[in-house]
């Protein structure tokens, strides 16, 4: 009997210790900060932290405004709770899965389907009014994913294209062949906003002008004051966002160069278009293109920009 009780007791322990993890918190270092080994700055610090390294918080209860954290490599400190973001375990991706670094050809890739658009007196088709209109097509869809796979922002910077013509139109069979595994899949990433434009017309939109009326192109990197030269590009489309009536510049100004994160979900697209932006104002021609959800973050915790105020 008295061997028994520590061996159940032992059980419950770990029962203990394993909920605790699963609801265990993340920090994200938002700025250079020291790991120190008490919660003051009266002793030499173990190391410098930098952005956008996750931490695991030990105690949700800040000590003289520092947290108890560990690291990635077992280093147990302090850092002040200012210089870090703290984050639930759930929110770690938008599904409840874990955060992929590449994207699997056995994702669900459905084929586009799109309505026509009626603004400025014209009605735009599905395809655009002209060009390139399998890349169009994609561009102008209008079906929204019922879940999303979490990917890191390498997944999408570092997944491989072939060199051809900007129209798909003039694409061989094996250049085709070489997106095919990948775009159309529905992904969400978590990255900082740079910058927002409102672009002209183009022939996606059937050349129409006005603000409502066109795609917006928005900057995301994966590290905080990265130049565009390092973002991937993510797009909004009139299509879309008539069904998003708070999805305005103004909306988005706030988050615009912002210590937080956004989340972009939407369809990965492959964008042949732009290829003498790369190295400038992208760093790869895959998009996530339209954008159909966007999420922010604000007031300690994720939120819809539908449901800002």
């Amino acid at each position: 009997m008295s061997r028994k009780v520590p061996l159940v007791l032992a059980g419950v322990l770990v029962w203990i210790f394993s909920a605790l993890s699963a609801f265990a918190q993340t920090a994200v270092v938002q700025r250079n900060a020291n790991l120190r080994p008490n919660p003051s700055a009266s002793q030499a610090p173990i190391r410098l932290l930098h952005p956008p390294e996750k931490l695991n918080v030990l105690d949700p209860t800040p000590q003289n405004r520092y947290l108890h954290v560990r690291t990635a490599a077992n280093e147990e400190g302090w850092v002040r709770k200012a210089n870090v973001r703290v984050e639930a375990a759930s929110e770690s991706d938008t599904t409840g899965g874990q955060v992929s670094d590449s994207i699997s050809p056995d994702w669900d890739k459905p084929e586009p389907t799109s309505t026509d658009f009626t603004a400025e007196g014209i009605t735009c088709g599905p395809t655009g009014d002209g060009g390139d209109f399998i890349t169009n097509a994609r561009k102008d869809r209008t079906d929204v994913p019922t879940n999303y796979h979490p990917v890191s922002f390498q997944a999408i910077a570092g997944l491989a294209y072939p060199i051809a013509k900007k129209s798909r139109l003039r694409w061989s069979q094996d250049q085709l062949s070489q997106i095919a595994p990948f775009e159309g899949a529905a992904v969400t990433l978590t990255a900082f906003l740079d910058s927002v434009k409102v672009e002209g017309p183009e022939r996606c939109n059937c050349h129409m002008k006005h603000g409502p009326d066109v795609d917006w192109h928005m900057w995301v990197t994966a590290h905080q004051g990265e130049f565009k030269n390092d973002a991937i590009v993510v797009e909004t489309t009139p299509r879309i966002r008539q069904g998003h009536p708070r999805w305005t510049t103004t909306a988005l100004k706030p988050f615009v160069q912002s210590q937080n994160e956004v989340r972009i979900s939407g369809w990965l697209m492959f964008d042949p278009e732009h290829r003498e932006q790369l190295g400038k104002f992208r760093n790869t021609l895959w998009e996530i293109h339209p954008i159909t959800k966007i999420e922010v973050f604000k007031d300690g915790g994720w939120m819809d920009l539908d449901a800002t105020p």
